[in-house]
């Protein structure tokens, strides 16, 4: 460190930055036409831009909107949640929401209030790094658990436990088509996830930015719902893939017992989620095109996820494999075991596309060959010629790395 700095905080240290989010930097500074895999972002074209702008005119004249708003949330916007969420099939208690800017702050909140240094936090392997890095940040220890087709392995959890000793104080999960694999942890194991939350007094972390981007009529309840608003259960939620990332606002569904301490933690961190962008989404939520919207998305999506995947099990020529996920923003791919996507992804600058690497999901930066592609935010036309520059920096690669093996 430069002589002339002040030391950062224990904490200051601990804190890592996204690769995710680098990326996105690195791209806005590249001077080329790059096609975008890595970023997880809604489209562009099917964000409601003109139902916002009307309801931004309102909302923009209205000089309420320009105040603080109550740190829970702007009441308009609880009310028209709980009245969203009603239509969902889910009766959520006001008192059990609370508006966050964002669903990752929602998780910077709950890392903050429920972690000590040294304690032990479990996560999905894969799994989505800004929370784990959020988590090792406040000091946690970070376990990895695989999962398979049906999600987190969670008998493997209670074998850690048996095995160590070593009881978590949270379990992180993104069990419905998961970033960054798509795939959907089964009801069974919500329920076993559950229990085991309750024999071990863990806090379960359910991530769920997806849940409402499903391909099927197929619907698995939250694990939040199936324990009956447990106290062990807190659900992280956010307008970011439903509406747009942009407008920053998301929400937290926990036991109204941690309502006082939450609200407390944000106001020493921003007081209050922007109230514009609130009243735009109470706005939308109260518009009556919600359902439509998501309709739509749900259809598109899944246009894009197919094209994805026969674009590249067509130019892999059947060598790697690919998630098949029922809803989301993510096709998982493992490529042959000798592959390092870290060198992909560079090559693939090179050629004008992004990805993301598979150890970017992993605490231990396993999973090296394995990449994340998200088919949201590309149209088809796009997603094969993506997919097409890809395979010339696979093959370009594996050329160099032939190479090098045979000297």
């Amino acid at each position: 460190m430069n002589a002339t700095m002040t030391e950062y905080s224990l904490l200051g240290e601990r804190i890592l930055e996204s690769p995710i989010d680098s990326t996105t930097s690195l791209l806005e500074k590249i001077n080329r036409d790059v096609i975008n895999f890595a970023l997880g972002s809604p489209a562009q074209n099917m964000i409601p831009t003109q139902a916002f702008a009307e309801i931004g005119n309102t909302v923009l004249n209205d000089a309420s909107a320009y105040g603080y708003a109550p740190t829970e949330g702007d009441s308009e916007l609880v009310s028209s949640l709980v009245s969203f969420l009603k239509s969902q099939g889910r009766n959520l208690d006001p008192a059990s929401i609370v508006i966050t800017a964002g669903g990752m702050q929602g998780l910077d909140v709950v890392c903050k209030l429920f972690i000590n240094p040294g304690d032990t936090v479990i996560v999905e392997s894969p799994t989505y790094p800004s929370a784990f890095m959020t988590a090792i940040g406040y000091g946690a220890n970070i376990i990895e658990i695989p999962i398979d087709d049906d999600g987190l392995k969670v008998n493997e959890i209670d074998e850690y436990v048996n095995r160590t000793g070593d009881i978590p104080k949270m379990i992180y999960v993104v069990p419905t088509f998961q970033n960054p694999t798509g795939r959907t942890l089964s009801l069974q194991r919500r329920e076993e996830l559950a229990g085991l939350a309750r024999k071990l007094n863990c806090l379960i972390v359910e991530d769920d930015p997806y849940g409402l981007i499903g391909f099927t009529n197929d619907h698995i309840p939250s694990i939040r719902d199936i324990s009956h608003a447990d106290s062990h259960v807190v659900t992280v939620r956010t307008f970011s893939k439903i509406m747009a990332p942009g407008l920053r606002v998301g929400w937290l569904e926990v036991d109204p017992a941690y309502t006082d301490k939450i609200i407390a933690a944000r106001q020493c961190m921003d007081t209050c989620a922007n109230t514009v962008s609130q009243r735009i989404v109470a706005g939308y939520l109260d518009s009556g095109k919600v359902q439509n919207h998501l309709r739509y998305l749900c259809s598109q999506y899944e246009v894009r996820k197919n094209t994805l995947r026969a674009a590249v099990e067509t130019a892999f020529l059947g060598t790697v494999h690919t998630s098949d996920p029922l809803g989301g923003f993510f096709l998982w791919v493992t490529f042959p075991e000798e592959t390092d996507c870290e060198l992909l992804f560079k090559e693939g600058l090179e050629r004008g596309v992004a990805i993301v690497p598979g150890n970017a999901f992993s605490p231990s930066r396993q999973l090296r060959n394995c990449a994340r592609l998200c088919f949201a935010a590309l149209d088809p036309d796009a997603i094969g010629e993506g997919v097409r520059r890809l395979a010339e920096a696979y093959y370009a690669v594996d050329a160099v790395r032939a190479k090098v093996d045979v000297a």
